[in-house]
């Protein structure tokens, strides 16, 4: 039977000759690749697909952090699901990755262009803090911060005409709030993307949007 588990590393799998599996996530290493095990425990890695970075060659297999857990799966599919996108987006997010792009990427694929950008940065307490004021889309109006600190949380709140939908990863693990979310490999595979020159293109808009300003 094949099933799909996320682990924390691959040695963890090689101690399982039970397990059966087509796609792993290695979280130790922040590498996500598609895996075979068999009976023996063998690892063979194929049709790799790897967090965005511009070295990367065209046509390259890739995947942007915030697409990458299943809450926003469920989110996305909650919001596609209207028939129009409006209302008023709240996004936060605090950690030490360096992610502001990509994000908004995420954000502007899901709800549309981004227009109408304002930026602020300021420091506080030594740490970075950034808040974007922008359109997405036609009806969207968003508020988006991200906090350069060690302590892990992605906080997104929508709240439409519809309803209301919201995730707070401090909630996930009450003892343990700033842990951050895991990695689904399924979702990773449902939002994956090729490098091309339309997605160089885009992600090159959004960092003269935002001046260059990242976490």
């Amino acid at each position: 039977m094949m099933t799909t588990i996320v682990v924390t590393s691959l040695e963890k799998i090689q101690t399982n000759h039970s397990l059966y599996t087509t796609q792993i996530v290695d979280n130790s290493t922040s590498t996500n690749v598609d895996i075979a095990i068999t009976t023996n425990a063998s690892i063979v890695a194929h049709n790799k697909i790897l967090p965005f970075n511009r070295d990367l060659a065209e046509g390259q297999k890739v995947y942007f952090d915030l697409a990458a857990y299943s809450f926003f799966e469920h989110i996305h599919a909650a919001i596609s699901a209207q028939e129009e996108k409006c209302g008023v987006l709240r996004f936060r997010r605090s950690g030490e990755k360096n992610g502001l792009v990509g994000d908004l990427f995420v954000l502007t694929q899901l709800f549309g262009t981004m227009q109408q950008v304002h930026i602020s940065s300021r420091e506080l307490a030594e740490k970075k803090h950034i808040i974007v004021l922008c359109k997405l889309g036609d009806n969207v109006m968003a508020h988006i911060e991200y906090t350069a600190t060690e302590q892990e949380r992605i906080e997104f709140e929508f709240s439409s005409p519809q309803h209301i939908i919201e995730f707070d990863s401090a909630e996930m693990v009450p003892n343990n709030p700033y842990k951050a979310p895991q990695y689904n490999i399924d979702t990773i595979n449902k939002f994956a993307v090729n490098i091309d020159d339309i997605l160089l293109e885009k992600l090159h808009h959004l960092e003269q949007l935002v001046g260059g300003e990242c976490v």
